[in-house]
């Protein structure tokens, strides 16, 4: 902690560090908590559990997932807390709301079958064009989507 200093640290759903969170309150620094879920069996909320709940005590604040987290939470008198929902679940939520045609897509696929290979890297996209090649279908369109799009993916 000396060598990065620290202005904010920021932890995730789970990864809650005991150690480093009652040395990030010995020296008063900030630190959150974001789409953290907690459920009433873990350590925390046992009578067991002090050291792990005074740890989360260094948070600032936690966002969680769902109200029965922030509810546990407060149970432990913990209450700078908000629901915030799962960040990823959102975004992947969101992006069905939105419009995702792309034109020039739907005239290369022309209402045909199309297979997506995405993230791929040059030994599977070799895998892939034998494929394609050795078994032409009219009814098939495929896109290659190269995990690295820069000029020396070959």
């Amino acid at each position: 902690m000396d060598l990065v200093n620290p202005e904010l640290t920021i932890f995730v759903k789970y990864d809650i560090w005991p150690n480093f969170l009652n040395e990030v309150k010995k020296r008063k620094l900030r630190a959150i908590l974001i789409s953290a879920a907690f459920r009433k069996n873990q350590s925390y909320f046992k009578f067991y559990g002090r050291n792990l709940r005074n740890a989360l005590f260094a948070f600032e604040h936690i966002f969680t997932q769902n109200e029965s987290s922030k509810t546990l939470l407060e149970s432990i008198q913990y209450n700078s807390v908000s629901v915030s929902g799962d960040t990823r679940f959102d975004r992947v939520t969101s992006q069905l709301e939105l419009d995702n045609n792309l034109d020039f897509i739907e005239t290369f696929k022309d209402y045909k079958l199309c297979v997506v290979a995405g993230s791929t890297w040059p030994e599977g996209e070799k895998l892939l064009t034998n494929y394609i090649n050795s078994r032409p279908l009219d009814y098939v369109k495929f896109i290659i989507a190269p995990h690295n799009i820069k000029a020396p993916h070959k």
